[in-house]
């Protein structure tokens, strides 16, 4: 009995629409759904008698995005009905902040003034640049952005509870969405730029599908058993998609944060090659200090100048008085301390000289004394006078 009522209706839908594909059903008091626009901002033009193409034709200035909205209602909580927009891009103007939102939104009263269709508390928006927006906020980055002449399709459905954004094909961005508010959403197109466009091109009705006759009390438990099963594997099926679709967008995060980490890999291997090349050149340097220190340790201190009193004293102990450089060349040079007057300096001289730290002036004091006596007692020794520059002995 059964088998016949399902035959009967098929013929009768032929026999009304000359197919046996499911019409498109009326949702509560609201029209059969269509692909045209409903409502449209002042600064966009409709286009066509089925309303499926829309153009940006206000300057760009002044009133920035425009949006505009289907005109028929989706019920998220409706399981009954699978909904699929495909939107032809006609011109987009590349931007860095995009200038073509795509959704669906629960507010179909922002047409015209600064508004798109991300400033709606409840939506969720794929922007050109790749940009998704849910609830007014930002919610992440899509896989790639769209451009002209791309087909975008948004695809709503209730078995997975997932809306997700297609680019020419190929699944870019989805995520669940929460049933729990009871909400409904309006297809939402908002348009930055002059003469942006887009042309919805699923001709007919949305892709709506009609719900399964439901079998009769009649039936015998056998076949409501096979019919219960049938439905739970329907269901698991359902879940598998929705788990596939969930690990994509996993698969595809993952894909951009190991990009990243490869690029901060990168970035600390200059670095540390650049920390490595310092580290030498200090050493270097350190070393260079250490040999000028040695070199006018055995020199014959009283016959040097200036500029060798200023250079043997910033290269005590591995430059531990580098950081006096600038002003002990200033105030050295306009007292004129060389070899003869560096055995003079006590410790008020060596304030005076710029050396404002108490225990860097005993330190340096410390030093000079020692030279003053090395010296002294070489020369006691050997009599010999050694070259103020190479240290070699004079004849």
């Amino acid at each position: 009995k059964n088998q016949s009522l399902v035959f009967g209706l098929h013929v009768c839908l032929f026999k009304l629409t000359g197919s046996c594909k499911p019409m498109a059903l009326a949702d509560g008091n609201h029209a059969m759904a269509t692909n045209g626009f409903e409502a449209a901002s002042p600064d966009i033009a409709v286009i066509g008698e089925s309303k499926t193409t829309v153009v940006k034709n206000g300057p760009n200035g002044s009133y920035r995005w425009a949006t505009v909205y289907g005109g028929v209602w989706i019920n998220l909580n409706e399981t009954n009905f699978m909904t699929k927009y495909d939107i032809q891009i006609n011109r987009v103007t590349e931007s860095e902040s995009g200038s073509i939102y795509i959704g669906i939104s629960s507010n179909d009263q922002h047409c015209g003034g600064r508004y798109s269709v991300s400033q709606d508390n409840k939506n969720y928006s794929f922007r050109s640049d790749g940009v998704i927006h849910h609830n007014s906020k930002y919610f992440g980055l899509a896989s790639s952005g769209y451009k002209s002449g791309d087909i975008v399709t948004l695809s709503i459905n209730p078995f997975k509870q997932v809306i997700a954004f297609h680019k020419n094909g190929e699944l870019v961005t989805s995520q669940q969405y929460n049933t729990s508010s009871q909400r409904r959403y309006k297809l939402a197109v908002s348009l930055y730029h002059a003469e942006d466009s887009i042309s919805i091109i699923n001709e007919g009705n949305v892709q709506q599908f009609k719900p399964p006759l439901k079998l009769s009390h009649s039936i015998s438990p056998k076949i409501q058993t096979v019919a219960n099963l049938q439905r739970k594997t329907q269901k698991l099926g359902h879940r598998l998609d929705a788990s596939t679709d969930l690990i994509s967008s996993m698969t595809l995060k993952n894909d951009a944060m190991t990009a990243q980490i490869r690029r901060l890999r990168q970035k600390l291997a200059v670095s540390q090659e650049t920390n490595r090349k310092l580290q030498h050149e200090n050493w270097s340097l350190k070393k260079q200090n250490e040999t000028l220190a040695n070199m006018y340790d055995h020199a014959q201190y009283s016959d040097w100048s200036v500029q060798l009193c200023l250079n043997w004293i910033v290269g005590i102990d591995g430059g531990k008085f580098l950081k006096y450089y600038e002003m002990l060349n200033v105030r050295m040079t306009e007292h004129i301390v060389d070899g003869q007057r560096l055995k003079e300096l006590d410790y008020v001289d060596l304030k005076e000289l710029g050396l404002i730290d108490v225990d860097d002036r005993k330190s340096l004091y410390r030093h000079i004394q020692l030279l003053v006596a090395k010296n002294k007692a070489y020369n006691d020794e050997g009599k010999v006078h050694l070259c103020s520059v190479c240290s070699s002995p004079i004849n």
